[in-house]
């Protein structure tokens, strides 16, 4: 098969596969997304500290951020958040003013019919790190040392402008997604607070 082909492929797959949200929970308790109840928030003067035990998960947040429950995950926000009017319900929560990001966990396993990002998302990080003559459309960073993927969505029309950053490691049979809306009056403050967040990220299992 034609290579740029078996790439173009994979790209469709994991585009497609990462806005599938019906991962059989009910089913098999052990895989699908994490909940947003089972992450715990400690509070200190200065900051939040989101974990999840079971998956030996840390990041930290600024303490004057706030936490909201998502349907695919944990959203937090600065205080001074202003959701744009034209987001809609279904929409990221994109910004007119401030920050807003994501982060969430899924669990899969691997060689088996749950395993819809894990090895496509490891594969595409090994094809990303091959000496290629074409862009690969997708960017390999470190997680806590560990291998992720970033792709940024870039969205310019007569009434957005902006850009969707999509960052996604996979370890021991489970994806962690960090997402950024980069929109607004305040995103390129809001990119330098992305990183910094990221930094405090540790994944020990």
């Amino acid at each position: 098969m034609n290579r740029k082909f078996t790439i173009f492929i994979l790209i469709l797959l994991l585009l497609v596969s990462g806005g599938v949200f019906w991962w059989w929970v009910g089913k098999d308790p052990d895989v699908g997304l994490v909940r947003s109840e089972e992450f715990e928030i400690q509070e200190t003067e200065n900051e939040k500290i989101i974990k999840h035990e079971k998956t030996g998960f840390m990041m930290k947040i600024p303490g004057d951020w706030e936490i909201v429950d998502g349907r695919d995950g944990l959203y937090f926000n600065t205080s001074d958040f202003q959701l744009d009017p034209i987001a809609g319900p279904y929409t990221p929560p994109i910004p007119e003013k401030g920050c807003a990001m994501m982060i969430s966990i899924k669990k899969e396993i691997e060689n088996t019919d749950y395993d819809i990002l894990y090895t496509l998302t490891k594969e595409w990080i090994r094809i990303c790190l091959e000496p290629l003559d074409f862009d690969c459309g997708y960017e390999v960073i470190e997680i806590d040392n560990n291998k992720a993927l970033k792709h940024v969505s870039h969205i310019e029309n007569e009434s957005i402008l902006g850009d969707q950053l999509r960052i996604q490691t996979p370890k021991n049979e489970k994806i962690y997604i960090f997402e950024a809306y980069l929109f607004g009056q305040d995103r390129e403050k809001c990119a330098q607070e992305f990183d910094k967040i990221l930094q405090t990220v540790e994944i020990r299992k």
